[in-house]
């Protein structure tokens, strides 16, 4: 929950605030490494975060 605090407070502070949700998603997979299948293009500006776009992706 911290890691997720620190994010959505660094995100605030760039001009750039995430619906508290999406912060949530991403924090925990960036803490599993783990993709993010997703259209939703508020995760575009978290950086380290990987992306999927389709089932496809997730192999990858």
């Amino acid at each position: 929950m911290e890691h997720a605090a620190r994010m959505a407070w660094d995100l605030d502070r760039k001009g750039c605030p995430l619906p508290a949700q999406d912060i949530l998603i991403a924090s925990a997979r960036l803490r599993h490494e783990a993709r993010v299948l997703t259209r939703d293009k508020h995760f575009e500006v978290l950086p380290g975060l990987r992306l999927a776009r389709a089932l496809e992706d997730l192999g990858r």
